[in-house]
């Protein structure tokens, strides 16, 4: 799982094997150790929820979605979720957790269990 945090943005990228974990447990957790420090990242299913949210509490971000819309998704066509939360004061934290990709040009990373770009096969087609 990959988290890219800009500003007030939070985007969570999960390979194949995390988006199927995710949806048949309801959570799926990755950590990094920094010593005497956990720091953990999570997306998890929101029973009750009717929309994304967010948690910073204990050296942890939750994404939290709505479990009603992990259905399928691991094996439809969607990318992912993307939501803002309203801060106030004309602020808001934007959301996403999307199905990690390959990319384009390599990256020297195992993208062995991301799922094919779409974008590669228009570019085979367009040569």
């Amino acid at each position: 799982m990959k988290l890219r945090i800009k500003g007030n943005s939070v985007r969570i990228r999960l390979t194949k094997t995390e988006v199927a974990q995710f949806c048949e447990q309801g959570f799926y957790t990755a950590e990094t150790n920094f010593g005497k420090t956990l720091f953990r990242y999570s997306v998890k299913a929101g029973p009750e929820a009717d929309s994304m949210s967010a948690v910073f509490e204990a050296e942890e971000i939750a994404i939290i979605i709505p479990a009603s819309e992990l259905q399928n998704w691991q094996r439809d066509e969607r990318v992912g979720f993307y939501d803002q939360i309203n801060l106030g004061a004309d602020e808001h934290l934007l959301l996403q957790v999307e199905k990690d990709f390959e990319c384009l040009e390599f990256r020297g990373e195992d993208e062995s269990d991301n799922y094919p770009n779409p974008k590669a096969q228009t570019r085979a087609t367009n040569g």
